[in-house]
């Protein structure tokens, strides 16, 4: 280099990464330049060079092992089991025939059970939002809790740690299938090799649904744009299994192990199994389960989310063991996919050497509480299967522990023989595998969301805490006599004491867990309650016309809600709020006469993590007669981000003042989720409030 040229370009070419630390750098120049005046030009390009590479290897140091770009070492299955996981959508614990289900068929699980271990007592931690998939699969990869999470799971930061790259970074060949919840950054280094990819919540019928999955081939650039993917030419399941059979195809002549993640999207909605599958559930055959109730007994806050929107209310018996016999077809077909994953197995010799990890992300209701969804603290919402089996894990045997999804990690590495990382939450189950009586958990802790607060105990005593507008409520579930939790005894003075001691270890245990929710105040920390508020202006008991209804999910009050002077509070479940599924809004407000106009607002509302997001441009017009009109401003939006925090947002406009008698309000929705977002590609929400005119 001559002297003159630019130093960090110089550095730029010995050492790209470098171009991160540009402030470090500067500061670092202008620092060695003020010290040393006397050096040349040259010298202090050396001496620059000797500093950077040092803050270089002092970040390196720093970084997870998944980003490491050392060579793995070569490692033999001899040594190191295969590592196989299969992940179910929705499917709760008490659906596999082996495990005291009568009515369902499900050979392929029962055989697994019959080869390993089933955890009975198997849970997921809840989560902070409706789609509770998203941190389910989240605590899988990282072992981390709930509370860990960065954005509920909705992606997995860097510095969190994934099970795959782990394994890779050990030696393992890595690959993925399925299902994938939590951002195509985090997949992008999640997985050396994959195919048949989803990413999104749910097979939309718009989409394809299960019969035509719209999916992805492997990316190596990590990209994935929608537009690069591909209608499955068979059933989810099916297409996922295909994918995982061929690369056990491909591994069957290797000596070196692998970690391959099969995702299921069954037995999620919408629950279509095909016919061979639907026909071994005749619905008159299929019986309600013993906590079947037409509806809710009070307002657990979550009454209007989506999963609840599937059926009228309340509920029927008949409507009910439809949805049931639908659920078991969707269980019974992925059951037989899961088949085909052990006989290839099998095949291949490689059965004896691979570990196999059997799970579902969480459970769900369909009819049980007069729910349908799996947005509760429920036994049928976050009791899970868990199966393992494989070398050294018995066979046939049955654990009782209390343990979480997060404590697949953990075991993962134990068992594989690989450095465990650290500050994971989960724990290792190979201990009560090897010895039924090891010390375990003597509690486990569930949250939903800031509405609900669930603790249970070793000793099956359970207490789940509720807290909705302003009003506390308990409920008290003695699970050794009322396993489907339908007598409560919070109001019996007779338990007391087992009430108060529950809700001490509830406290505790929250505060341990850094819970945000401060159980100990009678408001949980939430803060004054908010109330809807009236705003005066020009528009109130007008007449205002919309191009298209809204949402029968979200219609709220209808189209006058939108100029009926209230404000509302921020929450999307409230009547106040008025939605559109991926569709504009625009409305035109008659003010029944010509009328001077200096200001046009409305307000919208915004949770990501709901699939909510705020208009990407608003467009407010006048007209006299209704029809001719001149826009008169737009106020845009920045793009979402994955930072973006929930709330609500007034977009107005203040202009010069103009008299017209009409006002028309178009709101650009964000139409789908954006490719960063976990429901990538599904149907955005604008959910649109008050329109005041001024």
């Amino acid at each position: 280099m001559t002297e003159g040229a630019n130093p960090l370009s110089f550095i730029y070419h010995i050492h790209p990464k470098i171009v991160t630390l540009k402030i470090p750098i500067e500061l670092a120049l202008e620092f060695e330049l003020e010290l040393y005046p006397s050096l040349s030009c040259s010298m202090q390009v050396l001496r620059l060079l000797l500093l950077a590479f040092l803050l270089t290897a002092c970040f390196s140091c720093n970084e997870s092992q998944e980003a490491s770009t050392d060579t793995p070492p070569k490692i033999s299955v001899a040594d190191h089991p295969n590592v196989l996981i299969l992940y179910t959508d929705d499917q709760r614990y008490n659906t596999i025939h082996a495990l005291n289900n009568p009515d369902i068929h499900t050979p392929n699980l029962d055989r697994l059970v019959n080869m390993g271990v089933a955890f009975t007592r198997a849970h997921t931690m809840g989560g902070m939002h409706g789609a509770l998939c998203v941190p389910s699969r989240a605590m899988l990869m990282t072992g981390h809790s709930l509370f860990d999470l960065r954005s509920n799971g909705d992606y997995i930061p860097q510095e969190h740690v994934m099970m795959p790259p782990h394994l890779a970074a050990a030696g393992y060949k890595t690959f993925g299938t399925g299902k994938w919840h939590n951002g195509k950054k985090s997949y992008a280094r999640a997985f050396q090799e994959g195919d048949n990819i989803y990413f999104g919540g749910m097979h939309f019928p718009k989409d394809g649904g299960h019969e035509a999955p719209w999916l992805h081939h492997f990316d190596e650039t990590g990209k994935y744009p929608k537009a690069e993917g591909f209608s499955g030419e068979k059933f989810s399941s099916e297409m996922f299994a295909d994918a995982t059979i061929d690369f056990l195809g491909r591994q069957k002549e290797q000596d070196q192990p692998f970690c391959a993640y099969v995702s299921f999207s069954s037995p999620h909605d919408p629950r279509t199994p095909p016919a061979e599958f639907a026909a071994m559930y005749p619905p008159d055959s299929i019986p309600l389960p013993p906590n079947f109730l037409p509806e809710h007994p009070f307002d657990n806050g979550e009454l209007k989310v989506r999963d609840e929107q599937l059926l009228p209310r309340p509920l029927t018996e008949k409507a009910v063991k439809e949805e049931l016999a639908a659920y078991y077809g969707m269980i019974s077909e992925v059951d037989a996919q899961i088949g085909r994953i052990l006989d290839a197995l099998e095949e291949n010799g490689q059965l004896q050497n691979t570990l196999i990890v059997f799970a579902g992300d969480n459970g769900l209701a369909v009819g049980s509480h007069g729910l349908l969804g799996k947005q509760s603290l429920y036994e049928h919402s976050v009791r899970v299967p868990l199966i393992l089996a494989g070398p050294g894990i018995p066979q046939g045997e049955q654990r009782d522990a209390l343990v979480y999804l997060t404590d697949i990690f953990p075991t993962v590495c134990e068992i594989s023989k690989t450095e465990l990382p650290k500050g994971l939450y989960g724990k290792s189950l190979l201990p009560i595998m090897q010895d039924p009586k090891a010390e375990t958990r003597s509690t486990i802790y569930y949250a939903y969301r800031f509405l609900m607060r669930g603790l249970r105990t070793v000793d099956d005593w359970k207490l789940l805490a509720y807290h909705h507008k302003g009003t506390l409520r308990h409920q008290l579930f003695n699970l050794n006599d009322d396993p489907f939790e339908t007598n409560n005894l919070a109001g019996n003075p007779r338990f007391a004491d087992q009430l108060t001691r529950l809700q001490d270890l509830m406290s505790e245990t929250s505060i341990s867990h850094k819970d945000p929710v401060d159980l100990d105040s009678p408001t949980w920390g939430k803060g004054p309650m908010e109330m809807p508020t009236e705003v005066e202006h020009l528009a109130v008991g007008k007449k205002v016309t919309l191009k298209q209804p809204f949402s029968a999910k979200y219609p709220g009050i209808g189209p006058n809600g939108l100029i009926d002077g209230v404000l509302c509070i921020s929450n999307f479940r409230e009547d106040c709020w008025h939605a559109y599924e991926g569709e504009d809004l625009e409305a035109v407000i008659d003010l029944g006469q010509s009328t001077r106009i200096s200001s046009i607002s409305s307000s919208y509302y915004r949770e990501i993590g709901s699939w909510i997001f705020f208009p990407l441009q608003v467009e407010y017009a006048l007209s006299s007669d209704g029809k001719n009109f001149s826009v008169v401003g737009r106020v845009k939006n920045e793009a979402p981000t994955d930072e973006d925090t929930k709330g609500r947002k007034d977009m107005t406009l203040t202009m010069k003042a103009q008299q017209a008698r009409y006002v028309r309000v178009r709101a650009k929705s964000q139409g789908t989720c954006p490719d960063w977002h976990s429901g990538a590609g599904g149907k955005a929400w604008l959910f649109v409030d008050e329109i005041v005119v001024k």
